[in-house]
Protein backbone atom coordinates (compact mmCIF):
# COMPACT_ATOMS: atom_id res chain seq x y z
CA UNK A 1 0.00 0.00 0.00
CA UNK A 2 1.25 3.75 -0.57
CA UNK A 3 0.41 6.86 1.58
CA UNK A 4 1.50 10.21 0.80
CA UNK A 5 3.87 12.24 2.78
CA UNK A 6 4.24 15.95 2.12
CA UNK A 7 6.25 15.50 -1.32
CA UNK A 8 6.62 11.85 -1.66
CA UNK A 9 5.06 8.68 -2.25
CA UNK A 10 6.49 5.61 0.25
CA UNK A 11 6.51 2.22 -0.01
CA UNK A 12 7.29 0.20 3.61
CA UNK A 13 8.08 -3.36 3.38
CA UNK A 14 8.30 -5.53 6.94
CA UNK A 15 10.19 -8.24 7.20
CA UNK A 16 8.11 -10.93 5.81
CA UNK A 17 7.92 -8.69 2.91
CA UNK A 18 4.69 -6.92 3.31
CA UNK A 19 3.31 -3.98 3.25
CA UNK A 20 3.41 -1.87 6.65
CA UNK A 21 -0.64 -0.73 7.22
CA UNK A 22 -0.84 3.07 7.10
CA UNK A 23 -1.43 4.73 10.54
CA UNK A 24 -4.19 7.11 10.31
CA UNK A 25 -3.45 10.44 11.58
CA UNK A 26 -1.67 13.54 10.91
CA UNK A 27 1.36 13.76 8.41
CA UNK A 28 4.49 12.40 8.97
CA UNK A 29 6.57 14.71 10.27
CA UNK A 30 10.38 14.80 9.67
CA UNK A 31 10.89 13.12 13.60
CA UNK A 32 8.45 10.77 13.76
CA UNK A 33 8.73 8.54 10.99
CA UNK A 34 12.11 7.29 11.82
CA UNK A 35 10.62 4.11 13.25
CA UNK A 36 9.45 2.51 9.97
CA UNK A 37 12.93 2.38 8.82
CA UNK A 38 13.50 -0.06 11.72
CA UNK A 39 11.35 -2.79 9.63
CA UNK A 40 13.01 -2.42 6.55
CA UNK A 41 15.78 -4.41 5.38
CA UNK A 42 15.42 -3.99 1.36
CA UNK A 43 16.54 0.02 2.45
CA UNK A 44 20.34 0.10 1.28
CA UNK A 45 21.26 3.45 2.76
CA UNK A 46 18.32 4.62 5.38
CA UNK A 47 20.67 7.40 6.55
CA UNK A 48 20.40 8.81 3.02
CA UNK A 49 16.68 8.82 3.47
CA UNK A 50 16.95 10.06 6.69
CA UNK A 51 18.94 12.66 5.58
CA UNK A 52 16.50 13.99 3.22
CA UNK A 53 13.71 13.92 5.70
CA UNK A 54 15.84 16.46 8.23
CA UNK A 55 16.90 18.65 5.58
CA UNK A 56 14.42 21.72 5.81
CA UNK A 57 11.90 22.64 3.42
CA UNK A 58 12.65 25.56 1.55
CA UNK A 59 9.80 27.79 0.05
CA UNK A 60 11.26 29.97 -3.08
CA UNK A 61 10.44 33.49 -3.07
CA UNK A 62 8.99 35.13 -6.53
CA UNK A 63 10.92 38.02 -6.93
CA UNK A 64 9.92 40.65 -9.01
CA UNK A 65 12.56 41.28 -12.12
CA UNK A 66 12.82 44.59 -12.77
CA UNK A 67 13.47 45.36 -16.37
CA UNK A 68 16.25 47.12 -17.83
CA UNK A 69 16.68 50.63 -18.07
CA UNK A 70 16.32 51.69 -21.17
CA UNK A 71 18.83 53.33 -23.45
CA UNK A 72 17.62 55.42 -26.21
CA UNK A 73 18.76 54.04 -29.88
CA UNK A 74 18.63 56.08 -33.09
CA UNK A 75 16.44 55.31 -35.54
CA UNK A 76 16.56 55.25 -39.70
CA UNK A 77 13.70 57.42 -40.68
CA UNK A 78 12.80 57.93 -44.31
CA UNK A 79 9.96 60.08 -46.32
CA UNK A 80 8.89 60.78 -49.53
CA UNK A 81 5.64 62.00 -51.65
CA UNK A 82 5.45 58.47 -53.62
CA UNK A 83 2.57 59.68 -55.70
CA UNK A 84 0.98 56.65 -56.06
CA UNK A 85 1.40 53.17 -55.38
CA UNK A 86 -0.82 52.07 -57.33
CA UNK A 87 1.74 52.13 -59.90
CA UNK A 88 4.14 49.07 -60.74
CA UNK A 89 6.87 51.07 -60.98
CA UNK A 90 6.87 53.02 -57.66
CA UNK A 91 5.47 49.68 -56.31
CA UNK A 92 8.47 47.56 -56.90
CA UNK A 93 10.41 51.19 -56.04
CA UNK A 94 9.28 51.03 -52.85
CA UNK A 95 10.56 47.60 -52.23
CA UNK A 96 13.72 48.56 -53.39
CA UNK A 97 14.11 51.01 -50.75
CA UNK A 98 13.13 48.21 -47.81
CA UNK A 99 15.86 45.85 -49.59
CA UNK A 100 18.29 48.49 -49.70
CA UNK A 101 18.15 51.16 -47.19
CA UNK A 102 16.27 48.99 -44.61
CA UNK A 103 14.49 52.14 -42.40
CA UNK A 104 12.93 51.49 -39.23
CA UNK A 105 10.01 53.92 -40.14
CA UNK A 106 8.96 54.51 -43.97
CA UNK A 107 6.83 57.92 -44.16
CA UNK A 108 4.91 57.71 -47.13
CA UNK A 109 2.58 60.86 -48.71
CA UNK A 110 0.02 60.91 -51.45
CA UNK A 111 -0.64 56.98 -51.73
CA UNK A 112 -3.58 57.38 -53.32
CA UNK A 113 -5.01 54.37 -51.82
CA UNK A 114 -8.51 53.59 -52.58
CA UNK A 115 -8.59 50.09 -50.48
CA UNK A 116 -9.53 50.06 -47.09
CA UNK A 117 -7.23 47.69 -46.24
CA UNK A 118 -4.32 49.47 -47.11
CA UNK A 119 -1.68 48.02 -50.33
CA UNK A 120 0.38 44.90 -49.33
CA UNK A 121 3.24 44.54 -49.58
CA UNK A 122 5.66 41.84 -50.17
CA UNK A 123 8.46 42.27 -47.92
CA UNK A 124 7.16 40.29 -44.84
CA UNK A 125 9.92 42.19 -42.51
CA UNK A 126 7.68 45.37 -42.44
CA UNK A 127 4.29 46.16 -41.32
CA UNK A 128 1.92 48.80 -42.69
CA UNK A 129 -0.66 51.83 -41.23
CA UNK A 130 -2.24 53.44 -44.13
CA UNK A 131 -4.95 56.29 -43.48
CA UNK A 132 -8.26 56.51 -44.18
CA UNK A 133 -9.97 56.09 -47.83
CA UNK A 134 -12.41 58.39 -49.72
CA UNK A 135 -13.94 58.50 -53.41
CA UNK A 136 -11.76 61.33 -53.93
CA UNK A 137 -8.70 60.66 -56.33
CA UNK A 138 -5.04 61.63 -54.53
CA UNK A 139 -4.37 62.17 -51.37
CA UNK A 140 -3.76 59.37 -48.51
CA UNK A 141 -0.61 58.97 -46.48
CA UNK A 142 0.88 55.82 -44.66
CA UNK A 143 3.55 54.46 -42.15
CA UNK A 144 5.61 51.38 -43.17
CA UNK A 145 7.67 49.95 -39.89
CA UNK A 146 9.56 46.82 -38.95
CA UNK A 147 7.89 44.18 -37.93
CA UNK A 148 10.25 44.30 -34.13
CA UNK A 149 8.87 47.86 -33.67
CA UNK A 150 5.01 48.19 -32.49
CA UNK A 151 3.17 50.88 -33.65
CA UNK A 152 -0.08 51.61 -32.00
CA UNK A 153 -2.92 53.60 -34.21
CA UNK A 154 -3.10 56.94 -31.43
CA UNK A 155 -6.65 58.78 -31.05
CA UNK A 156 -8.20 57.54 -34.26
CA UNK A 157 -10.86 59.82 -34.27
CA UNK A 158 -9.01 62.17 -35.42
CA UNK A 159 -7.52 60.60 -38.27
CA UNK A 160 -8.23 61.79 -41.58
CA UNK A 161 -7.37 60.78 -45.34
CA UNK A 162 -4.31 63.17 -45.46
CA UNK A 163 -3.32 62.81 -41.51
CA UNK A 164 -2.16 59.98 -39.10
CA UNK A 165 -0.83 60.08 -36.08
CA UNK A 166 0.84 56.73 -34.00
CA UNK A 167 2.67 55.87 -31.34
CA UNK A 168 5.93 53.90 -31.60
CA UNK A 169 7.29 51.56 -29.02
CA UNK A 170 10.60 49.78 -28.71
CA UNK A 171 12.40 47.45 -25.86
CA UNK A 172 15.80 50.35 -26.23
CA UNK A 173 14.28 53.70 -26.52
CA UNK A 174 11.45 55.90 -25.04
CA UNK A 175 7.97 56.01 -26.81
CA UNK A 176 7.53 58.44 -29.27
CA UNK A 177 4.47 60.09 -31.26
CA UNK A 178 4.50 59.50 -35.22
CA UNK A 179 3.17 62.09 -37.29
CA UNK A 180 2.46 61.74 -41.23
CA UNK A 181 0.18 64.42 -42.44
CA UNK A 182 0.11 65.60 -46.24
CA UNK A 183 -1.17 69.44 -46.31
CA UNK A 184 -2.64 69.40 -50.21
CA UNK A 185 -1.65 73.32 -52.46
CA UNK A 186 -4.88 74.29 -52.66
CA UNK A 187 -6.32 76.99 -50.52
CA UNK A 188 -9.72 75.35 -49.44
CA UNK A 189 -8.31 72.12 -48.25
CA UNK A 190 -4.80 73.45 -46.79
CA UNK A 191 -6.67 75.50 -44.55
CA UNK A 192 -8.50 72.60 -43.37
CA UNK A 193 -5.74 70.69 -43.23
CA UNK A 194 -3.67 73.09 -41.29
CA UNK A 195 -6.33 74.13 -38.71
CA UNK A 196 -6.73 70.31 -38.37
CA UNK A 197 -3.02 70.30 -37.26
CA UNK A 198 -3.33 73.07 -35.15
CA UNK A 199 -6.38 71.53 -33.06
CA UNK A 200 -4.54 68.01 -32.80
CA UNK A 201 -1.80 69.76 -31.01
CA UNK A 202 -3.69 71.86 -28.71
CA UNK A 203 -5.75 68.29 -27.59
CA UNK A 204 -1.90 66.64 -26.99
CA UNK A 205 -1.02 69.46 -25.30
CA UNK A 206 -4.00 69.18 -22.82
CA UNK A 207 -3.40 65.54 -22.45
CA UNK A 208 0.05 65.42 -21.85
CA UNK A 209 2.66 66.85 -19.93
CA UNK A 210 5.52 65.59 -21.62
CA UNK A 211 5.34 64.23 -25.47
CA UNK A 212 7.76 63.94 -28.45
CA UNK A 213 6.87 64.23 -31.92
CA UNK A 214 8.57 63.03 -35.32
CA UNK A 215 6.75 63.29 -38.33
CA UNK A 216 7.24 64.23 -41.69
CA UNK A 217 5.14 66.06 -44.27
CA UNK A 218 5.24 67.54 -47.73
CA UNK A 219 4.43 71.18 -46.54
CA UNK A 220 3.58 71.86 -50.22
CA UNK A 221 5.82 75.37 -49.45
CA UNK A 222 9.49 76.23 -49.66
CA UNK A 223 10.40 77.06 -46.13
CA UNK A 224 13.81 78.09 -47.43
CA UNK A 225 12.95 80.21 -50.20
CA UNK A 226 11.34 82.38 -47.57
CA UNK A 227 9.05 84.90 -49.24
CA UNK A 228 5.47 87.25 -48.33
CA UNK A 229 2.68 84.70 -49.15
CA UNK A 230 -0.06 83.57 -47.68
CA UNK A 231 0.49 79.99 -47.73
CA UNK A 232 3.97 80.74 -46.28
CA UNK A 233 3.05 82.89 -43.51
CA UNK A 234 0.01 80.42 -42.63
CA UNK A 235 2.34 76.92 -42.32
CA UNK A 236 5.02 78.81 -40.80
CA UNK A 237 2.30 79.82 -37.93
CA UNK A 238 0.91 77.34 -37.71
CA UNK A 239 4.58 74.88 -36.76
CA UNK A 240 5.05 77.86 -34.34
CA UNK A 241 1.68 77.24 -33.26
CA UNK A 242 1.82 74.03 -32.57
CA UNK A 243 5.67 73.76 -32.19
CA UNK A 244 7.12 72.03 -34.56
CA UNK A 245 10.79 72.03 -36.05
CA UNK A 246 10.83 71.42 -39.90
CA UNK A 247 14.16 69.68 -40.61
CA UNK A 248 16.10 69.59 -43.83
CA UNK A 249 19.36 68.61 -45.07
CA UNK A 250 22.27 70.99 -45.01
CA UNK A 251 24.14 69.95 -48.59
CA UNK A 252 23.82 73.29 -50.91
CA UNK A 253 21.70 72.73 -53.59
CA UNK A 254 19.89 70.06 -52.62
CA UNK A 255 16.14 69.38 -52.83
CA UNK A 256 13.38 68.06 -52.27
CA UNK A 257 11.20 68.56 -55.43
CA UNK A 258 12.20 68.54 -59.76
CA UNK A 259 9.09 69.89 -62.06
CA UNK A 260 10.98 70.56 -65.27
CA UNK A 261 13.24 73.41 -64.82
CA UNK A 262 11.40 74.39 -61.02
CA UNK A 263 13.28 73.05 -57.96
CA UNK A 264 11.76 73.55 -54.47
CA UNK A 265 12.06 72.12 -51.03
CA UNK A 266 8.64 71.05 -50.24
CA UNK A 267 9.40 67.34 -47.70
CA UNK A 268 10.53 68.34 -44.67
CA UNK A 269 10.79 66.24 -41.55
CA UNK A 270 9.01 67.62 -38.10
CA UNK A 271 10.22 67.03 -34.48
CA UNK A 272 9.06 68.55 -31.17
CA UNK A 273 11.76 67.10 -28.42
CA UNK A 274 13.53 65.13 -30.47
CA UNK A 275 17.11 64.94 -31.71
CA UNK A 276 17.01 64.40 -35.76
CA UNK A 277 20.50 64.22 -37.24
CA UNK A 278 21.79 63.53 -40.66
CA UNK A 279 19.42 64.69 -42.99
CA UNK A 280 19.96 64.07 -46.22
CA UNK A 281 18.41 63.95 -49.53
CA UNK A 282 18.51 60.46 -51.54
CA UNK A 283 16.98 59.46 -54.83
CA UNK A 284 13.76 59.79 -56.94
CA UNK A 285 11.25 58.02 -55.82
CA UNK A 286 10.38 56.04 -59.27
CA UNK A 287 8.10 58.11 -61.54
CA UNK A 288 7.31 60.73 -58.58
CA UNK A 289 9.07 64.19 -58.76
CA UNK A 290 10.27 64.47 -55.43
CA UNK A 291 13.30 62.51 -53.67
CA UNK A 292 13.28 60.33 -50.48
CA UNK A 293 15.19 61.93 -47.63
CA UNK A 294 16.25 60.27 -44.70
CA UNK A 295 17.29 61.15 -41.02
CA UNK A 296 18.40 59.58 -37.51
CA UNK A 297 16.74 60.28 -34.40
CA UNK A 298 15.83 60.00 -30.96
CA UNK A 299 13.37 60.76 -28.28
CA UNK A 300 14.80 62.86 -25.01
CA UNK A 301 11.46 63.63 -23.53
CA UNK A 302 9.17 60.81 -22.10
CA UNK A 303 5.96 60.90 -23.16
CA UNK A 304 3.70 61.10 -19.58
CA UNK A 305 -0.13 62.04 -19.39
CA UNK A 306 -1.19 64.86 -17.22
CA UNK A 307 -2.38 63.67 -13.43
CA UNK A 308 -6.20 63.66 -12.83
CA UNK A 309 -6.55 65.34 -9.54
CA UNK A 310 -10.49 64.21 -9.49
CA UNK A 311 -10.49 60.32 -7.83
CA UNK A 312 -14.16 59.98 -6.92
CA UNK A 313 -17.25 61.63 -7.34
CA UNK A 314 -17.62 62.30 -3.68
CA UNK A 315 -14.54 64.71 -4.05
CA UNK A 316 -16.00 66.25 -7.38
CA UNK A 317 -18.82 66.69 -5.67
CA UNK A 318 -17.20 68.19 -2.15
CA UNK A 319 -15.21 70.82 -4.52
CA UNK A 320 -18.22 71.62 -6.44
CA UNK A 321 -20.10 72.27 -3.21
CA UNK A 322 -17.15 74.70 -2.03
CA UNK A 323 -16.93 76.60 -4.95
CA UNK A 324 -20.71 77.60 -5.21
CA UNK A 325 -20.99 77.93 -1.36
CA UNK A 326 -18.20 80.62 -1.70
CA UNK A 327 -19.89 82.78 -4.14
CA UNK A 328 -21.73 85.60 -2.48
CA UNK A 329 -25.57 84.04 -3.66
CA UNK A 330 -26.08 81.27 -5.83
CA UNK A 331 -28.60 83.06 -7.79
CA UNK A 332 -26.31 85.89 -8.47
CA UNK A 333 -24.17 83.32 -9.87
CA UNK A 334 -26.99 81.64 -12.09
CA UNK A 335 -28.53 84.82 -13.33
CA UNK A 336 -24.88 85.51 -15.24
CA UNK A 337 -24.73 85.06 -18.95
CA UNK A 338 -23.26 81.53 -20.21
CA UNK A 339 -19.71 83.14 -20.89
CA UNK A 340 -19.78 84.95 -17.47
CA UNK A 341 -20.78 81.73 -15.74
CA UNK A 342 -18.14 79.40 -17.51
CA UNK A 343 -15.52 82.08 -16.93
CA UNK A 344 -16.11 81.90 -13.25
CA UNK A 345 -16.30 78.43 -13.25
CA UNK A 346 -12.73 78.20 -15.28
CA UNK A 347 -11.43 80.20 -12.71
CA UNK A 348 -12.11 78.82 -9.82
CA UNK A 349 -11.22 75.04 -10.81
CA UNK A 350 -7.83 76.65 -12.34
CA UNK A 351 -7.63 77.36 -8.61
CA UNK A 352 -8.18 73.69 -7.46
CA UNK A 353 -5.74 72.33 -9.73
CA UNK A 354 -8.58 70.75 -11.89
CA UNK A 355 -8.08 72.12 -15.06
CA UNK A 356 -4.18 71.96 -16.61
CA UNK A 357 -2.70 74.98 -18.00
CA UNK A 358 -2.26 74.71 -21.54
CA UNK A 359 1.61 75.04 -22.43
CA UNK A 360 2.09 77.21 -25.78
Amino acid sequence: MRYRTRNTLLAIKSSQGKLVPPIIGDYFKPTNCSHFFEHSKNFKDDSSIKGHYNKPIVKSKQTSIKPDTKHNTKLIYTGANCRSLISNENYYFLHKILRELEPDVLFLNETWNRNKEGVSIQDRRYQTFFSSTDDMVGGGVAIIYKRELIIKPLFPELHTKNLILGRLSSQNSDPVLLLCCYIPPDYTRRIEALSHLARIFDFLHQRYSTFSVLGFSDLNVDLLAGGDSPSFRRTLRTLQHCGLVSHHSLSTGSQTRVQGSKYAYLDYFLSKDVLVKDVEVKSRFGKSDHYLITCSAESIVPVRRRKNLIFSRVRATRILYQILRSEEDLTGLLSKSPLELFRTLSAKLKCYSLIPESTP
